[in-house]
């Protein structure tokens, strides 16, 4: 494949990823939208991992590192239960942080326990 190719696949899913990130964001509100995003994005990541031998090099690129991880945004996290704790939000903070957090590992191993590995 080559770095043309690679980085093509990338762009592509990572617009899409954003874009269904941003989307959740204005449905649910930023916390619950990003949080959201968090746990959809491991789960989808995990079963992408689990089930992607044999798959070509572009399509694992544009849904794993393109799609799920622009819908996963960490920086974003952490921009969020900054602001939130500088406000003094602390529960907003707490929600938004266990909810990407918990919630994300418990979609990681939901999903890898659903896909029997």
């Amino acid at each position: 494949m080559t770095p043309w190719l690679a980085a093509l696949a990338v762009a592509a899913g990572g617009a899409v990823g954003a874009v269904l990130r941003w989307a959740l964001a204005r449905w649910l509100g930023e916390g619950a939208g990003l949080a959201l995003a968090n746990v959809v994005g491991s789960a989808a990541l995990t079963a992408i991992v689990l089930r992607a031998t044999g798959w070509p090099a572009p399509v694992v690129l544009l849904l794993a590192t393109g799609v799920c991880g622009a819908l996963t945004s960490w920086s974003t996290l952490a921009a969020q239960v900054w602001w939130a704790a500088v406000q003094g939000r602390w529960r907003v903070a707490a929600r938004v942080l266990g909810g990407s957090l918990g919630g994300g590992l418990a979609a990681v191993l939901l999903t890898w326990s659903a896909l029997g590995r």
